[in-house]
């Protein structure tokens, strides 16, 4: 009997452990961003067709290579059927792996957003004044107003040095952290809204 009960409250604390590990698990934008951040620099830009132009989009990687979504992708039927973006309304995708048979084909992709590059891809940004853009790692070029772009750089700053903060303490808890929940929510909400 005593180990029944010593089981149950197992199987009760790993049940809690798991829902709690999975709070944000229904957030699609931010998984998006943590796949991002996991895979990123394969990263590839969806390029629509030209207007009156039957095939579907190109992808182009940072090197110019064209690439294709493999024909067993899920993210395969999204791009026929949606020539300029994928479920996260991007012209983005990140992959995990590239093979090369016929063409060179993405693996296990996934559609991403301009905030999940912005704030979880390279901290190389540079922001092209007066042109409404911002630049990351060099090449990925996403189209915002100048103020927007200033703020989410800062906000990228604002994270980078919460996680830093993290990696150098990791028992304390981000509750303890005053800025924590600040950064966080604002993320949160950014994601939320802002597709």
């Amino acid at each position: 009997s005593n180990s029944n009960s010593n089981s149950n409250s197992n199987s009760t604390q790993r049940a809690q452990r798991a829902q709690r590990s999975n709070f944000y698990g229904s957030n699609l934008e931010l998984v998006r961003c943590v796949i991002c951040a996991g895979l990123f620099p394969r990263i590839a830009q969806i390029i629509p067709p030209a207007p009156g132009q039957r095939s579907g989009p190109s992808l182009v990687t940072r090197d110019s290579d064209k690439v294709y979504v493999h024909p067993g992708s899920v993210n395969f039927r999204r791009l026929s059927t949606n020539a300029t973006s994928t479920a996260s309304g991007s012209g983005w995708i990140c992959y995990h792996s590239c093979v090369k048979t016929t063409k060179a084909y993405l693996h296990d992709s996934t559609a991403i957003g301009k905030y999940a590059l912005l704030l979880f891809s390279s901290s190389d940004m540079e922001l092209t004044e007066g042109r409404g853009s911002v630049v990351v790692d060099g090449w990925i070029k996403i189209k915002m107003p100048e103020k927007g772009s200033v703020l989410c750089k800062l906000l990228r700053k604002e994270l980078e040095a919460l996680l830093a903060r993290k990696v150098r303490s990791p028992a304390t808890s981000f509750a303890d952290d005053r800025a924590a929940p600040l950064v966080l929510d604002t993320i949160r909400r950014l994601l939320e809204f802002g597709q």
